[in-house]
């Protein structure tokens, strides 16, 4: 067989290149998907970002809410600039394989937010720390649904 082989360099020189052909292709996958977990992480990183400024932007509205309506009014509309920003996110998620169903979260985002925040200064303490309370929960809950389908989806590995 081996002389056959000696005999026959045009095999062995196909076998190598099949060989080497195989490794490549391993090496070109194993990239391919650590470059996609990275791209989906970052935008991960980044929804979880505008989702910490946006909970301890509304934290400071809700416990210093400005006397004048328009300002308020203002306010909300920048909440309601950063909740589109978080569904664009979301929508980017989606289009890496990790979907999160539009759940309450977002819907208790939004109204602990906006919802008569332009009489915010009208409502008593307690009334706010409620809305605060709300927010943060909402936002942690999304956070951990977010994260716990990235990590479903590209599980850690033991080394």
């Amino acid at each position: 067989m081996i002389s056959w082989l000696n005999s026959n360099p045009s095999v062995i020189s196909f076998i190598t290149l099949s060989i080497i052909f195989i490794g490549w292709s391993v090496v070109f996958q194993n990239s391919k998907r650590i470059t996609d977990r990275n791209e989906t992480y970052n935008i991960l990183r980044s929804l979880i970002d505008k989702l910490e400024k946006i909970v301890n932007e509304g934290t400071n509205f809700w416990l210093n809410p400005s006397s004048n309506n328009l300002e308020n009014i203002a306010q909300t509309k920048v909440f309601l600039n950063y909740i589109a920003h978080i569904k664009s996110d979301l929508k980017l998620l989606e289009l890496r394989k990790i979907t999160i169903i539009k759940n309450k979260n977002l819907v208790i985002i939004r109204s602990s937010l906006t919802l008569n925040a332009e009489s915010a200064n009208n409502l008593d303490l307690e009334e706010r720390s409620e809305k605060i309370e709300d927010l943060a929960e909402a936002i942690e809950s999304l956070k951990m649904e977010c994260y716990s389908k990235y990590m479903k989806l590209y599980p850690l590995t033991d080394k």
